[in-house]
């Protein structure tokens, strides 16, 4: 049996295909998993997957928590919401969250939130 501690289930291209995927994630002897949420309607959704992937069997959990990209999408609101779903008992982690200097707020392709709001945010989460 194998454990995949870290995916994106929710992933636009991905979401629509989760029957086919989860019977060849069970194909490959694929049994665990934690689906992991970077703002808030992902990391609902991840907790549904979970939901439907538990009926067909699977071991699962989800996290829920604001990626440092989607840091600017963070609102007093968001605190509210993430410590319910934090609450959830499928979800079994706080992020996926941190500091991102990888790209700045002018990439072309990941425009991402300033330094300055990331560490705001990751701190708001850690709070």
């Amino acid at each position: 049996m194998f454990f995949d501690s870290h995916c994106h289930l929710t992933d636009e291209r991905l979401a629509p295909q989760l029957a086919d995927i989860l019977s060849r994630m069970r194909s490959a002897d694929v049994n665990a998993f934690v689906n992991i949420g970077t703002d808030i309607p992902s990391s609902q959704a991840a907790l549904e997957q979970c939901r439907k992937a538990a009926e067909r069997s699977f071991i699962c959990a989800a996290s829920a928590g604001f990626h440092p990209h989607q840091a600017n999408e963070f609102t007093d609101d968001c605190t509210k919401v993430l410590l319910e779903l934090w609450n959830d008992p499928l979800c079994v982690a706080a992020g996926e969250m941190g500091l991102d200097y990888f790209y700045d707020e002018n990439h072309p392709e990941f425009p991402c939130a300033s330094r300055e709001t990331q560490q705001k945010v990751l701190l708001t989460q850690l709070q």
